[in-house]
C-alpha cells in the first residue's frame, strides 16, 4: 500500500529483530539520510552453539537463525563426497525452504531477464548464415534450452543478492516489495552473504568455465559489482541504465554462446545485433521507474523519470519503443509482416505510458512493465525471422 506523509503520520523505520524478521517502529524517517547502521541489524542476531550444523543444514531452516560464517567455514573443510552426503540429508521441508527462498529472491527476473535472453539466445542461433554461425538443428537448440535457463538463473541470482542484502536495499523493499526474503524476514543478511558466496563457489565460476563463458562473466561480475557494491544503482538514471545494458548484454551473449555451444565463437556479426538490441532496450529501460517511483524517490535516486519528469520520460518511451520496433526488423531486411509484433507491441507500451501520465499509478505501471518485457522479447526472433 503506497505510503503518504502527514503530520500525524510518522514514517517507519525498521530493525532486524533477533528472530530474523524485519521489525518497523514510527520513529526515524524511511531512508532518511541516517540509515541504520550495517552492523545493527547484521548483528543483533545471537550466535548459538552449533554443534549439529553440519547435521541438520539449519541454515535451510527459517528458524532458528544460525550463524552461517561458521557454517560455510565447516563447509569448506569437507570433500566433494562429504557435502553430496549432507546435501542428500535434506529433508522435503528443508529442502523446500531453500528453494522458496532462492525463487523469491530471483523470480522478479524471470519475465525481464530469464524468458527474453533465453529466447534470444535459441532463436539467434538459429539465425546461421544471417549472423555468419554454423547451421544448427532446431533439435540441437531446443536441447540447449534447460542448460541456456539454468546459466541465466545463476547470474540473475548472483545479482538479485547482491542487490537486495544491503540495509539500504531492505529499507527500499519495505516500500516497492515487502514480500522479498530479506525485508519478510525469510532470512538475514548474513545468510544472504552466504548464499552469495555459494552461488559463485559452487555456480558462477565452475558453470562459466565448463560452458566457455568465463570472459563473459567476468565483464558481468564487474558490472554487478559496479551497480550493487560500487554505488551504480545510486548514479544518474542514465549511467545506471549503462550498467544495465552492459548487464544485457552479458546476458544475451552469454545465452547464445551457451545455446551454440563452447566450441563455436561468437561471430562479429551476431555481437551487432546484440548491441543493436541493448541499445534500443537502453533507450526504453526507464518503463520500471514508473512502478518503483516510490521507493527511488524514498532513497534519493535520481532515475530518467526524476530528470525528465512524468511526461518527458513517457513521451521518451512511447516514441522510442516505436520508432525501434520500425527500425530494427528494416535493417535486417523483414517484411512489413515480420516486423508486425514487435510494432504491435511497442503500440501497446505507448498506449500505457501515455494513458498513465500523471496518474502515478503503480499497479497500472507494473502492468506496462509487463507490456515491455513483452515487446523486447518480441524483437528477439528478429534475425531469426531474417534467414528465412
Amino acid at each position: 500500500m503506497p505510503m503518504t506523509e502527514t503530520a500525524q503520520q510518522p514514517k517507519v523505520r525498521s530493525v532486524m529483530s533477533q528472530s530474523g524478521a524485519i521489525q518497523r517502529y514510527g520513529t526515524g524517517s524511511v531512508m532518511s539520510e541516517k540509515l541504520l547502521d550495517q552492523t545493527e541489524l547484521e548483528h543483533d542476531i545471537p550466535l548459538l552453539d552449533k554443534p549439529q550444523v553440519l547435521d541438520d543444514f539449519q541454515l535451510l531452516n527459517p528458524a532458528p537463525l544460525l550463524d552461517p560464517v561458521n557454517l560455510f567455514d565447516k563447509l569448506q573443510c569437507l570433500d566433494k563426497a562429504q557435502l553430496l552426503d549432507h546435501l542428500k540429508r535434506l529433508d522435503k521441508s528443508q529442502l523446500s525452504h531453500l528453494l522458496g527462498t532462492l525463487w523469491l529472491v530471483s523470480c522478479d527476473q524471470v519475465k525481464d531477464v530469464i524468458m527474453p535472453a533465453t529466447f534470444f539466445g535459441l532463436c539467434t542461433a538459429l539465425a546461421g548464415s544471417v549472423l555468419r554461425l554454423p547451421s544448427f538443428t532446431a533439435l540441437t537448440t531446443l536441447q540447449r534450452g534447460p542448460t541456456v535457463v539454468f546459466y541465466l538463473w545463476v547470474l540473475v541470482l548472483q545479482f538479485c543478492l547482491h542487490n537486495q542484502r544491503h540495509t539500504h536495499s531492505i529499507e527500499e523493499d519495505l516500500l516497492n516489495k515487502p514480500w522479498r526474503v530479506l525485508p519478510s524476514g525469510r532470512i538475514s543478511q548474513k545468510q544472504a552473504n552466504t548464499i552469495l558466496l555459494f552461488t559463485y563457489v559452487l555456480g558462477g565460476v565452475p558453470l562459466s568455465i565448463y560452458l566457455g563463458t568465463t570472459n563473459i562473466f567476468a565483464v558481468y561480475t564487474i558490472l554487478t559489482l559496479a551497480y550493487n557494491e560500487w554505488g551504480g544503482s545510486d548514479a544518474l538514471g542514465f549511467i545506471r541504465n549503462g550498467l544495465c545494458a552492459g548487464g544485457y548484454v552479458c546476458y544475451f551473449a552469454g545465452a547464445l554462446k551457451v545455446a551454440i555451444g563452447r566450441q563455436t565463437t561468437l561471430t562479429s556479426s551476431s555481437w551487432i545485433w546484440i548491441f543493436l538490441l541493448v541499445t534500443a532496450l537502453f533507450t526504453t529501460f526507464h518503463s520500471q521507474d514508473f512502478r518503483d517511483e516510490l521507493g527511488d524517490k524514498a532513497r534519493g535516486r535520481k532515475t530518467v523519470l526524476t530528470a525528465l519528469g512524468d511526461r518527458g520520460a513517457r513521451w521518451i518511451l512511447a516514441v522510442a519503443c516505436i520508432g525501434w520496433s520500425l527500425v530494427l526488423p528494416m535493417l535486417y531486411g523483414l517484411t512489413w509482416r515480420g516486423g508486425l509484433l514487435p510494432f504491435v507491441m511497442a503500440i501497446a507500451v505507448a498506449v500505457m505510458a501515455l494513458m498513465g501520465m500523471g496518474k502515478h499509478d503503480q499497479k497500472f505501471d507494473a502492468k506496462m512493465y509487463w507490456v515491455w518485457c513483452a515487446w523486447m522479447i518480441s524483437l528477439c526472433p528478429t534475425a531469426l525471422l531474417a534467414a528465412y
